[in-house]
Parts: C-alpha cells; sequence; structure tokens
C-alpha cells in the first residue's frame, strides 16, 4: 500500500507510523501539488528544534465537510 503495509511481512517497508500520513479527499494526482503534502513533508524533512514527532501515522481531511474521519476508517487499510 502506499504505507508501505503489506500482509506479507517480506514486502512491508518497516516505515515507522510517526513518518506515515493520510490525506483524505485528495486523489494520488492533487497529492503531489496540494500545499498540505509539501507542509507536512517539509516537517519530515526540515524539523524545527521545538517541533516533537507525533506519535502514530498523521492523519488529514481536505475539503471533505460532509465526512468525519470515523465515515472514513477502513478505505485506507483496504
Amino acid at each position: 500500500s502506499a504505507l508501505g503495509e503489506h500482509p506479507n511481512p517480506r514486502f512491508q517497508l518497516k516505515v515507522p507510523d510517526s513518518h506515515k500520513a493520510v490525506f483524505y479527499g485528495l486523489n494520488h494526482f492533487e497529492i503531489q501539488y496540494h500545499s498540505s503534502v509539501a507542509e507536512q513533508i517539509t516537517r519530515w524533512l526540515y524539523p524545527h528544534v521545538n517541533d516533537y514527532v507525533q506519535d502514530g501515522i498523521q492523519t488529514h481531511i481536505i475539503d471533505m465537510p460532509n465526512y468525519s474521519l470515523e465515515d472514513l476508517e477502513g478505505i485506507v487499510e483496504t
């Protein structure tokens, strides 16, 4: 999957959850240019001295006012 996870451990990328992010509401083309994605990548590559690493996968909901995070649960897990 895009998160580097696979049912077969041999194919898992072993990326820590703190270095993963899910952007709900963006398709594969939009993630290339969206400012929220660029900001997240910048935080990973150039962390500010006062920033802290958040545990778990980062989640972002972009322009989806009719959905909550619970409505979307399981979509990226398939």
